[in-house]
């Protein structure tokens, strides 16, 4: 049997259209034809969307690092293809030309498959998983009608028709490719997605490059070229000169017991998925174990808690489906466990021990009986039928009977009972699409809530019995994203701001919040204000945040960066006199393999990088440390033993 496909526009002469190839019009292309360009979706760290010619354009030089840029004319393809992945993800709009056609995406539910984006307007457009939202992959629909004055190419970062500006999925429309804020945001997708460009503690130095290719923006001081009513740059201009690292140095006080540190991003050779799990010894801030588990090949470890005495440690494996239990004193497996798709943070319910598992990839958080290594139900984030909510770093009450969580695809907290039951949605952001809450944090006697919202760059305080909105803090009030000036134009007598901000633990004695925002800072907030009291710069990729004691008293918040290799330990209150204006940065602690610690596999790249979830044992917050096992409590304070009752 023989037959023929063809495909032709309505009331044409009948000539075959032609489809998109990847042979046509996309850079380095030989034809003029629509182009097709293709993004494997992956597992790899810095390469979540990688170009399938990824290698050939990193080989073209001009400082191009990453493997998650394309360029296309008007009218090309991108395909994005899910087959090196063992998670869910969504392929959504983060920015895009103003004016953009068909744009944004924004994909309700995360799967497993992929698709087709025709892209017709000139401009950047960035798509990310809001699952994974570090995902990144870049694509520049290039006008070849605009070029420099000599005629060369020139990337259109925005349409002519708009003065090349773009818009945002938080909502932001029309926003100058000069301005501050859209030069961070290539900035951080330069970093990101080019690891090359992180900053690694055991080199000495730090060298970051951008690529020495001209763009077209709305205009700017440092432009070189008027064209067309745009202007033109190289985008090496923005290259942070080499910065010598200092040597990591560790707190003068010692902590309590261990840190354990998700460096998601860590290969070892044993193995042919990321992500190890550093333990930490506080007693003498060393590197004490190296956990890769190569047995069940590991993927992508994100968060962790321990079982009430502290002898089996949870580890979620957020690209996969997979919990792993852990022994807490030897580092090796017990049970890995299939538990949903993405499963992003886990807790245990301190009445009872049982465990609950945000099931990020999905619309629920599943349960795990204490004692047991099987869920038997999952309780759903959403009620049937409606769009699901796909929770994020979820909190539980200190007496065990309320859930909360972060909904990231609704845009709202959930405040469930602990049989399931759906008690309150809010939507945070202050209404505005794509906020993206994104981590809970919650006041040890259950009073507050605060929830930090990624994309609208605040931080939301709701009420932990009702779950009524009190306060929207919009973290990056002292920024104008335009010019980049910083002030105090919220008038807490800080400068602060926390962009991209993510986890948001409550101290054990409810003093204060402390908050890893991504786009490099540390804020401090003292709840009986509710307001910024401190900031501190913090390394690319700032994430990960969570409280241990410190011994004799008081408490650490350590602090992990997805783009650096050190833990950051911040002292909230030195003097322990509840006033957190003399909050201070105690020290750093290098998260790079010793030589001398245990391991079970062999580090072979990225070493200690992807700091993400991080977790103190003994677990000493309120509803917990009560639970704890008398050799644990033996080095804690009668305050720290009871938080709440100290005060």
């Amino acid at each position: 049997m023989h037959g023929s496909f063809k495909v032709e526009t309505v009331g044409s002469d009948g000539a075959s259209v032609v489809g998109a190839s990847p042979y046509g019009r996309i850079l380095l292309g030989t034809k003029d034809e629509p182009g097709l360009v293709t993004f494997e979706i992956t597992d790899e760290p810095g390469s979540w969307f990688r170009s399938a010619r990824g290698d050939a354009i990193v080989g073209l030089g001009a400082g191009i690092r990453t493997k998650s840029l394309e360029v296309i004319a008007p009218g090309s393809s991108v395909n994005f293809i899910m087959s090196d992945t063992n998670a869910v993800h969504t392929i959504s709009s983060l920015l895009w030309p103003t004016g953009a056609h068909h744009i944004p995406s924004n994909q309700t539910d995360a799967y497993r498959g992929g698709g087709i984006a025709k892209l017709d307007t000139p401009g950047l457009y960035v798509f990310t998983c809001k699952i994974h939202p570090y995902m990144f992959g870049a694509v520049i629909v290039d006008d070849p009608e605009t070029a420099d004055s000599n005629g060369n190419l020139a990337l259109d970062l925005g349409d002519k028709a708009s003065n090349f500006k773009i818009d945002l999925a938080t909502g932001i429309k029309g926003l100058p490719t000069n301005s501050d804020l859209a030069i961070r945001l290539l900035k951080t997708f330069f970093v990101a997605t080019s690891p090359g460009n992180w900053q690694d503690y055991s080199s000495g130095s730090w060298n970051v490059k951008f690529p020495d290719l001209p763009v077209v923006i709305s205009g700017a001081p440092f432009s070189t070229v008027l064209t067309d009513g745009g202007f033109t740059t190289p985008l090496n201009i923005l290259d942070i000169p080499p910065t010598s690292l200092p040597t990591s140095t560790p707190p003068t006080v010692k902590g309590v017991g261990e840190v354990w540190v998700n460096t998601q991003f860590e290969k070892t050779a044993g193995k042919y998925k990321a992500g190890t799990i550093t333990v930490v010894d506080t007693t003498n801030w060393t590197v004490k174990r190296k956990i890769a588990l190569p047995g069940i090949n590991m993927n992508n470890p994100h968060n962790m808690w321990p079982t009430r005495d502290q002898s089996v440690i949870y580890a979620t494996q957020w690209f996969d489906n997979k919990l792993t239990l852990i022994n807490r004193e030897n580092g090796q497996l017990i049970k890995n466990i299939q538990v949903g798709y993405a499963p992003s943070h886990v807790m245990t319910l301190p009445s009872t021990d049982d465990l609950t598992i945000a099931i990020n990839g999905e619309n629920g958080i599943s349960v795990m009986p204490a004692g047991t290594t099987t869920v038997t139900k999952m309780m759903p984030t959403q009620a049937h039928g409606h769009t699901s909510a796909s929770p994020h770093g979820h909190w539980v009450s200190a007496d065990g009977s309320k859930i909360i969580t972060p909904n990231i695809n609704t845009g709202d907290v959930g405040i469930y009972a602990a049989d399931g039951d759906i008690q309150s949605r809010t939507a945070t952001g202050q209404g505005a699409p794509g906020a993206h809450p994104i981590a809970i944090g919650m006041m040890p006697d259950s009073s507050k809530i605060y929830a930090t919202n990624l994309l609208h760059h605040s931080l939301s305080v709701l009420n932990g019995h009702t779950g009524e909105l009190i306060k929207t803090i919009n973290l990056i009030a002292d920024y104008n994203p335009i010019t980049g000036a910083f002030a105090d134009n919220d008038g807490n007598g800080e400068i602060a701001v926390g962009v991209l901000p993510i986890q948001t633990p409550v101290s054990p004695d409810g003093k204060a919040v402390v908050i890893a925002a991504t786009g490099g800072q540390i804020l401090v907030i003292d709840t009986a204000t509710d307001k910024i009291v401190k900031m501190f710069g913090c390394d690319p990729g700032c994430h990960g945040a969570n409280f241990g004691a410190k011994k004799d008293g008081g408490y650490y918040a350590y602090v992990t960066s997805k783009f650096s290799n050190r833990l950051t330990v911040v002292d909230v209150d030195p003097n322990g006199d509840g006033d957190l204006s003399d909050a201070k940065i105690a020290g750093y602690v290098s998260l790079v393999d010793n030589g001398s610690n245990a391991k079970d596999d062999t580090v072979s790249g990225l070493p200690g990088f992807g700091g993400q979830g991080v977790l103190a044992i003994p677990n000493v917050y309120n509803g917990w440390v009560q639970n704890l096992p008398e050799d644990w409590k033996s080095g804690l304070t009668a305050a720290q033993r009871d938080p709440v009752g100290a005060h």
